[in-house]
């Protein structure tokens, strides 16, 4: 009986080592690939519509890394980079002419 009891604690604790070496392993790797996306997502496509969500997403991403999953899950699995239309108005570099005066 205690073999038994023996060989669940032993296979319990070899578990929760692997478990905990792989989620050591794989979370900052997801961290680097967040705080990439969070880098190069135009501004328009974070939810809000402040100017400065794109800035608050990397500094709390960068000080918090825990914060990756909710990057994940509020910002990433809703829109995928790159898929919002543009802004309205004129395309950036677009210069409007000036109108034409009538001749007197």
């Amino acid at each position: 009986m205690h073999e038994f009891i023996a060989a669940i604690v032993g296979g319990t604790v070899i578990t929760q080592v692997l478990f905990w070496t792989l989620v050591t392993m794989v979370a900052p790797i997801f961290w680097v690939w967040m705080m990439i996306d969070a880098v190069l997502r135009e501004e328009r496509e974070y939810p809000g519509g402040s100017s400065n969500e794109k800035l608050v997403w990397v500094l709390v991403m960068f000080f918090f890394n825990i914060t990756a999953l909710a990057y994940y899950l509020v910002v990433y699995r809703k829109v995928r980079r790159g898929t919002t239309p543009a802004a309205y108005g004129a395309p950036a570099g677009y210069t409007a002419a000036a109108p034409a005066t009538p001749a007197v």
